[in-house]
């Protein structure tokens, strides 16, 4: 079946060009994305997910479209799932890229709108999946910079990271910055237990600043009266921690089942997710 996508106020064919040679995305990698997940037909925390966009691309200097509100991502979504057979789940990324033309100094700063969408076969958040096997990229791909919480077209070091991954024969791997610690994987934030305690490595570590991390960290956690606390992660209360989680707005929870040999459990995790589950059904 032939997909669709939408494109600065047009829905074309996945397989229409759309782009040149002068694309500021193709030579610099200059634009940002948000990946969400749509789950019969609602997009939870599409709300956060729009201002953490229009933030980073403030931050850019790239001009948002004069129609880029929440409401209308939502219509053009919907619109999208019609066009693309009425899935019952889907992965939707949402890019914003700088006008083509000029050096790293661009001529305009407008920017151009494209959102795709991917239908799923299973529910984007789910109860009682397997928990992921992870290993760490033994050398530092981050650093914190005042760019590094954003998500970037820059993707070279989870590229690298994930095919590391595949090499060790793991689903995802962990990366460390510049000073030896562990800051995120290749597409999600990371928690741990340690001594009863939850943490998250701060922003400061150079990690991603996720949608669900911050939905965590403000409201969910709140909610079931756990504290959390931002502190750096060392490689060994990695390996000593009980349980490790990992988060994104498109799967949910993950509980990591070994890292580096480690087992780990996930009963803090399910319990996330089940609190979890239960929000997104109201469509936050």
């Amino acid at each position: 079946m032939l997909q669709y996508l939408y494109h600065n106020g047009g829905y074309y064919l996945t397989n229409t060009p759309l782009f040149t040679a002068a694309n500021r995305a193709f030579r610099y990698g200059d634009s940002i994305f948000e990946s969400m997940a749509m789950q019969h037909g609602k997009i939870p925390m599409l709300n956060a997910h729009c201002q953490r966009l229009a933030q980073s691309a403030k931050l850019l200097q790239i001009t948002l479209p004069e129609s880029f509100q929440p409401e209308a991502v939502a219509v053009v979504c919907r619109q999208l799932r019609v066009l693309n057979g009425n899935p019952e789940h889907a992965r939707i990324r949402l890019c914003l890229y700088r006008a083509d033309g000029g050096l790293y100094l661009p001529p305009s700063n407008t920017g151009n709108l494209l959102i795709e969408l991917t239908p799923q076969k299973n529910p984007c958040f789910c109860i009682g999946l397997p928990g992921v096997n992870v290993v760490i990229y033994p050398r530092p791909l981050l650093s914190y910079t005042p760019f590094s919480h954003l998500k970037t077209g820059n993707s070279l070091p989870y590229i690298a990271a994930r095919l590391y991954a595949g090499e060790q024969g793991a689903q995802d791997c962990l990366l460390l910055n510049h000073l030896g610690e562990v800051a995120e994987s290749t597409n999600a934030n990371i928690f741990w237990m340690e001594n009863e305690q939850l943490f998250t490595p701060p922003l400061a570590s150079g990690c991603v600043g996720g949608v669900m991390r911050q939905m965590l960290l403000q409201r969910l956690l709140p909610d079931m009266n756990v504290s959390c606390t931002e502190k750096p992660l060392q490689t060994q209360a990695l390996l000593q921690a009980r349980e490790v989680l990992l988060t994104n707005a498109t799967s949910g929870i993950r509980h990591v089942a070994t890292a580096e040999g480690k087992i780990y459990g996930n009963t803090v995790s399910e319990t996330i997710q089940q609190r979890l589950l239960l929000l997104t059904q109201g469509n936050v």
